[in-house]
């Protein structure tokens, strides 16, 4: 028997077709995803393979959650700064002093920053 409940994704990989079962952690995680809500399975600290809150700031820290539960500290996986988003300093047309000259006098003139 492949999944107890019945219940299997199939991925191609080319050159065979791969069968896996899936668990009702799963599925509810899966659930959760595309409600829409925020919770815990849509947010940066959940880990989805163990099911376990992995914010050290909230008080459910390295518990077992329910993928829909809520918590304060809720930080949405769309929050999430790619690193591939920014432009590398070799690409920039100006030297980097120049480029932090800049951004010293941009936070001066519209008040941010420290």
């Amino acid at each position: 028997m492949l999944a107890a409940n019945g219940i299997l994704t199939a991925k191609w990989d080319g050159i065979h077709l791969k069968l896996s079962p899936l668990n009702e952690q799963h599925l509810a995680i899966e659930a959760a995803q595309v409600s829409g809500v925020n919770c815990c399975a849509t947010c940066q600290h959940f880990n989805d393979k163990r099911s376990q809150c992995q914010c050290s700031d909230s008080p459910l820290s390295g518990l077992v959650v329910d993928p829909a539960g809520h918590c304060l500290e809720y930080a949405s996986l769309d929050d999430i700064i790619v690193l591939e988003d920014f432009t590398d300093l070799d690409d920039l047309e100006e030297e980097p002093e120049d480029f932090i000259g800049n951004l010293d006098e941009m936070e001066s003139r519209f008040g941010i920053g420290n």
